[in-house]
């Protein structure tokens, strides 16, 4: 074997991670378990760095723009992502 393959590293399938299906024969995109009780959202893929086999949650999610200004209306019912700053390195380990 010349090269290990890391299948955790593809993109994630749009329709698997959009409908729960997918249709594509040998989908070459990585369709994400759905059974699985990952709904706490992982502090670091929400940083763009998250490590392999991490269990939690990987949702794609867009900055709010007032946000990244400073000042945000709708607040915490803001539909976009108020990324908080700084991260413990107590809180969540993803190589758990």
């Amino acid at each position: 074997l010349l090269h290990s393959y890391n299948v955790t590293k593809r993109p994630e399938c749009y329709f698997h991670a959009k409908f729960g299906e997918c249709s594509i024969k040998d989908c070459p995109f990585l369709h994400v378990d759905t059974t699985v009780d990952n709904s706490r959202a992982c502090p670091w893929y929400d940083r763009g760095f998250c490590r392999n086999a991490c269990k939690y949650k990987h949702r794609r999610r867009v900055m709010c723009a007032n946000y990244l200004v400073g000042f945000c209306p709708e607040g915490p019912n803001c539909k976009f992502m108020h990324l908080k700053a700084g991260l413990s390195t107590r809180s969540v380990d993803p190589a758990k």
